[in-house]
């Protein structure tokens, strides 16, 4: 009878989230075209880099995708206001940054709730959602189709949001993914509304450096 539930439970599991998570990830792919990069930043806003960030896409005439966390959003809401007024693509990340491994749908509704709250209270509206990590289940895909939400991936992640990681990485990754056209997952800031972090410095630089071509 253990072995009977255990299965079972490993069995909705993969169903309502290992399975998801496989095919938005690694199986469905949206068209990119070829020499063409797409840009997006996770887990802004951050009052140091997001409107740095948000000066050189604009100075390139560049249109990204920001994908943000409602805590963050309901700190420093200007800050996502004067990317939106720059005419940058919304979109919802989380309300407070943790892994949807675990998540079951309690869970997923009260967080994704939590975060639409936030834009809407600052008249915002995401048209995107991102599941921190990339991690899909199937509450997630019923609530992106009742709130007119379109849930966007990457299809390169080059790990920016560690400090250890050379500008040049970041800078290579970007050059490779555009021959073969894609969207490539960048960050903006870590996962800490009190982030300390200053590893978005090497995304910045790497920016600059692929925007002098």
């Amino acid at each position: 009878m253990v072995i009977k539930i255990f299965l079972g439970l490993v069995l909705a599991y993969t169903i309502y989230s290992l399975l998801p998570t496989i095919y938005y990830k690694y199986i469905y792919v949206e068209d990119h075209e070829e020499g063409k990069l797409t840009l997006s930043f996770d887990d802004g806003p951050n009052p140091l880099y997001t409107l740095k960030i948000k000066d050189i896409l604009d100075a390139n005439g560049v249109q990204a995708y920001f994908f943000q966390v409602g805590e963050k959003v309901q700190a420093y809401p200007e800050l996502t206001k004067e990317l939106v007024a720059s005419g940058h693509h919304l979109g919802l990340h989380c309300y407070k940054h943790s892994n949807p491994a675990l998540w079951g749908p309690i869970k997923t509704y009260k967080d994704m709730k939590a975060a639409l709250d936030v834009f809407e209270a600052q008249d915002l509206r995401p048209n995107y959602y991102r599941p921190p990590h990339g991690w899909v289940n199937l509450s997630m895909i019923y609530l992106i189709k009742k709130w007119n939400l379109e849930l966007k991936l990457w299809t390169c992640l080059p790990g920016d949001w560690k400090e250890d990681l050379a500008w040049e990485k970041i800078y290579g990754d970007l050059e490779k993914e555009k021959k073969k056209g894609g969207l490539v997952c960048l960050h903006d800031s870590n996962h800490s509304i009190n982030s300390k972090s200053q590893a978005p410095k090497n995304t910045i630089r790497a920016l600059e450096e692929y925007f002098k071509k």
